[in-house]
């Protein structure tokens, strides 16, 4: 049986009493209502009541006002009068002060449909309830039930080390299709048992023109991938398994199942990889999204200018410093601050945003930005070292913090990538402390226990970043070859004829992205040889000695006074001299018209409080009086 809510319309007696004319044309809103491939209501008109205030029952039978101009009052009054549907559960949440429709029933589908109703106002989502929003004559009311986003993935089962996509989309309700969705960041998460409105954050990057990206797990479990900017709500499930435990979920082979296929003889070309990537670089200096041109700006500074041409590196400075902008997490700020060292920028002062302080602001008396990550860790002690922060407590804290953070099997994050990173970070610090040298060679006998026995590793992204570990440690690939098969070699086999790095299937974007990991690898340097070293900046010098100058005075301010000789001594002299001031004042009292037979101090300091002091009071009282007198 419909269920109907009643209206108490405060003003119809005003409107009725005032005679107001009929005449002229009502307000009036339109309105749909969809749940999925039903459109339940088509452009359906409903008439605005001029002003007021009507009273809506809840399903509870509590009553609450709203205005009568309201999304909620306006879609009552229509459920009243159509049979297409109408409300069958409408809760109050008290927390909210908003009244929520959690279900309607859609007569064509003969479904009740509940708890994701959605509303847009002009193509607009507003964020208040529908009982809150009021609407004009001539907007346009969309209702619809469902997400207004969502995360597609190329598989919902994956190995460990095989790349996936994931595509974000909004719904688009007026057709009940599904778009690309840009300018969000996908993230991939695990759940948090303290916290399941806060999920953990393992990987994240932010989608290119098409609302795509990529991402790669080191580690077998259950994920769950949905966008930042949406607070992870909702989420799509990803199974990642080792290999063959996820074969009816595989869509396409493994890359890192296909290393040891390539041919390891093939030498790494550097000049032509360069070549690629200065053959991407777009008409504003970009290599398209800032994960891609701040890796762009790695790879290009680590030859060295006299490789490149055409003013690549140039036009890549001018557009990183007129788009200072590379994301709003800690490790954006990190891996931008990465791209502008290693062209030689000082990134705490040669540019619009201060990323060092940034980075330095994301410091909780312990470690960097998340406490549940480490690869933040990793990169904000790079940064810091080569920025010159070395001897700065917030890095002793760092590197202790990181240390706590390697696994018994001597990994990083259970990564090899995070694990070479980790290598390519600390070995800047090696021979300086004992837990430091262990660290480094725990994180290494990790590595070689990982790679493959055709002398590879995961993929080509991670056998980059090893090599740039080995080169950490002062060691050459060929000490790490098997079967006479180098990790350089393995890294040689993945390149292509245009220079470019990336299997044939690669969208551009990730040819870009791992042609750009590959060259300083190739090359045999790792981050803390591209990357400029800087001084910290004299504001940040100045600034701490400020601190302690401060500090000191607050010390000498607060520390007691010691009673001593000299303090006696002034103690009696002030004591005199309050006395002979006492005696002036009485004289002043008495003889203010006669300023000449004024008594005057009889020493040196009762002279001077005179001249200064009771002179000028002297003289200003006989200016009165002689005003008086007249």
């Amino acid at each position: 049986m419909k269920m109907k809510f009643k209206f108490l319309l405060s003003v119809c007696t005003l409107v009725f009493g005032l005679g107001i004319a009929h005449t002229a044309q009502a307000a009036t809103v339109s309105f749909f209502i969809r749940s999925q491939d039903t459109l339940a209501v088509q452009n359906a008109t409903v008439e605005i009541p001029l002003t007021g205030s009507v009273t809506i029952t809840d399903s509870d039978g509590a009553q609450h006002t709203a205005s009568n101009q309201s999304v909620l009052a306006l879609l009552v009054s229509l459920d009243e009068s159509s049979e297409a549907f109408y409300i069958s559960n409408l809760q109050y949440f008290s927390s909210f002060g908003s009244l929520y429709v959690k279900c309607i029933t859609v007569t064509a589908a003969s479904q009740e449909f509940c708890d994701n109703w959605q509303y847009a106002v002009n193509n607009s989502f507003p964020s208040v309830g529908m009982d809150q929003q009021t609407v004009l004559a001539g907007d346009a009311v969309w209702i619809f039930f469902g997400d207004n986003y969502r995360v597609r993935l190329s598989s919902q089962g994956v190995d460990t080390g095989e790349e996936f996509s994931v595509q974000a989309e909004s719904y688009q309700y007026v057709s009940n299709t599904w778009a690309p969705r840009t300018l969000v960041t996908a993230g991939v998460t695990r759940e948090n048992p303290s916290d399941p409105f806060s999920p953990i954050e393992v990987l994240t990057s932010p989608v290119d023109e098409q609302g795509s990206t990529t991402f790669q797990l080191a580690s077998p479990g259950e994920y769950l991938v949905g966008i930042k900017e949406d607070f992870y709500f909702p989420t799509t499930q990803l199974s990642v398994g080792t290999p063959n435990t996820n074969a009816g979920f595989r869509s396409a082979p493994s890359p890192a199942q296909s290393v040891s296929s390539h041919d390891v003889a093939a030498q790494f070309d550097v000049q032509k990889a360069v070549r690629f990537l200065e053959s991407q670089q777009k008409a504003d200096g970009s290599f398209g999204a800032p994960l891609f041109s701040d890796w762009a700006a790695v790879a290009l500074s680590a030859p060295g200018g006299s490789a490149l041409g055409g003013g690549t590196i140039e036009k890549l400075k001018s557009y990183l410093l007129s788009n200072p902008d590379p994301g709003n997490l800690l490790t954006d700020y990190e891996r931008r601050a990465m791209a502008l060292m290693s062209l030689g920028i000082n990134s705490g002062n040669g540019t619009s945003i201060n990323y060092i302080k940034e980075i330095l602001d994301g410091f909780d008396g312990t470690q960097f930005g998340d406490a549940n990550l480490v690869n933040d860790d990793v990169f904000a002690l790079l940064v810091l070292f080569k920025a010159g922060f070395r001897a700065d407590a917030r890095v002793t804290k760092n590197i202790a913090f990181i240390l706590s953070k390697q696994e018994s099997d001597g990994s990083f994050a259970g990564s090899e990538d995070m694990t070479a990173a980790a290598i390519q970070t600390l070995s800047l610090f090696q021979g300086e402390r004992d837990d430091i040298n262990g660290a480094i060679g725990r994180a290494k006998q990790y590595l070689k226990l990982r790679q493959e026995q055709g002398g590879g590793f995961e993929n080509a992204y991670t056998a980059s970043w090893v090599l740039q570990a080995i080169s950490a440690l002062k060691e050459v690939p060929q000490d790490w070859a098997k079967d006479e098969k180098t990790p350089l070699g393995v890294l040689a086999g993945f390149q292509r004829e245009d220079g470019s790095v990336g299997a044939d299937d690669e969208t551009v974007e990730n040819r870009i992205w791992a042609t750009a990991y590959a060259i300083p690898a190739a090359l045999g340097k790792p981050w803390g040889d591209v990357l400029t070293s800087f001084d910290i900046p004299a504001v940040v010098e100045e600034k701490a000695t400020a601190v302690e100058a401060i500090k000191q005075v607050e010390e000498e301010l607060t520390a007691p006074k010691a009673a001593t000789a000299e303090y006696e001594r002034l103690s009696t002299q002030i004591t005199q001299l309050r006395s002979e001031v006492a005696e002036l004042k009485n004289s002043i009292e008495t003889q203010v018209p006669q300023q000449e037979s004024v008594v005057k101090p009889k020493n040196l300091v009762a002279s001077l409080a005179y001249t200064a002091i009771v002179q000028p009071i002297v003289s200003a009282f006989t200016l009165i009086w002689k005003l008086i007198q007249k």
